[in-house]
């Protein structure tokens, strides 16, 4: 899907071809709004595989700069080339209290927590610096009306054209399209696997 296509999509459902209820700025922010929403909800949207080296002596790493969420640790790169399994920190420290300070040249294990989303940890810990097949979520190109790719995969067009539907006729006076509104907004997370029971929808609705 270009940047061209979604404009004229958007243009034909808000009836709205020369831009003159919702200026192309309102839309092209509204589009915006709605991919990074669609990436903190769907980080694998964004996925991508990067060879990444590991800070030596460091148990806690950090994905690269500009990243949304660490998503995946897959292997050694060079060395053993062994897979790299996920456990759980606490698991970890509950059978192994000193595990922070054994090191070694290859790494076994991962582990990652939801509430810190750019970091994750690592054991044994990289006794020299270690390259490994990293994946993480990066952040959703800026959109473009031109005929370039919007920057997502097709899959998600749908969940863009809900968001920019509800949150354009959320604009409007009076709150007269609120109904259609929570149409919307009820399908976005719908086809985003999420539910939103109907008084939380109604609020979101009304708070705009």
């Amino acid at each position: 899907m270009t940047g061209q296509e979604l404009i004229e999509i958007l243009r034909m459902l808000l009836l709205d071809p020369d831009d003159g209820v919702w200026s192309m700025p309102i839309k092209k922010a509204i589009i915006n709004e709605a991919m990074s929403t669609i990436v903190l909800l769907r980080p694998d949207a964004t996925a991508e595989a990067v060879e990444f080296g590991l800070q030596a002596n460091s148990p806690k790493q950090k994905i690269p700069i500009g990243g949304v969420r660490f998503l995946d640790l897959v292997r050694n790169i060079g060395g053993t080339g062994r897979a790299i399994v996920e456990f759980n920190r606490k698991d970890l420290s509950k059978l192994m209290p000193s595990w922070t300070t054994i090191k070694d040249s290859s790494v076994e294990y991962y582990m990652f927590e939801e509430e810190s989303p750019l970091n994750f940890w690592v054991f044994p810990v990289p006794s020299v610096s270690i390259n490994v097949e990293l994946v993480y979520s990066k952040p959703h190109k800026p959109f473009v009306y031109d005929g370039s790719d919007i920057g997502l995969p097709d899959i998600f067009t749908a969940p863009i054209i809900e968001y920019v539907m509800y949150r354009a006729l959320n604009m409007t006076s009076a709150g007269q399209n609120a109904q259609k509104a929570a149409f919307h907004l009820q399908n976005f997370y719908s086809s985003m696997g999420k539910k939103l029971e109907g008084d939380i929808l109604m609020a979101k609705v009304q708070d705009e």
